[in-house]
């Protein structure tokens, strides 16, 4: 049921979200119009679309119309005798943690700015926690106990699949 926020205000009833019951506080007079709207059941997951934003349909467009190109023609001419360097495989293999890691120190107190995140869809977190928990679990990446995160969002690839940006 969908009420107007003005009948609400004026008639103030009480609400019970659990039972899904309205009760009247006052009696309703003749003449007093209601309006409302029942609706048969609540939208499944599926049938709520969330909106890309335009720099996602850009993405995605781009992604979709380019061809992998080769190693050479995407990296300075000096880098060109370093391709085993930029292999997933060289990536799969990184170092361990040596003493010249470091840490960014805050200022005391300081507030840090406050932004608004935006969620993911379901599926796009489910991609997301696949992500984390297999580059943490290879020791690419790290916990963090950092209270600012970095905003991800996803393209679809030609297979449909999920990238990460």
């Amino acid at each position: 049921m969908i009420l107007g926020f003005t009948w609400l205000h004026k008639h103030n009833p009480e609400i019970d979200w659990t039972k899904g019951e309205v009760k009247m506080n006052e009696t309703i007079e003749v003449g007093d119009q209601i309006y409302a709207t029942t609706l048969c059941s609540p939208p499944t997951v599926a049938e709520i679309q969330a909106s890309q934003t335009t720099s996602q349909h850009l993405a995605e467009a781009f992604a979709a119309n380019s061809q992998p190109k080769p190693f050479c023609s995407t990296v300075s001419n000096h880098l060109h005798d370093f391709e085993d360097v930029f292999s997933k495989t060289s990536f799969d293999s990184l170092l361990e943690c040596k003493q010249w890691n470091h840490a960014i120190e805050l200022i005391p107190d300081a507030e840090p700015s406050s932004c608004k995140v935006y969620p993911l869809a379901p599926h796009e977190q489910d991609e997301l926690d696949a992500f984390l928990q297999e580059n943490l679990s290879s020791g690419q990446i790290q916990p963090s106990n950092s209270l600012m995160a970095s905003s991800v969002f996803f393209i679809r690839k030609k297979d449909r699949s999920l990238h990460l940006v």
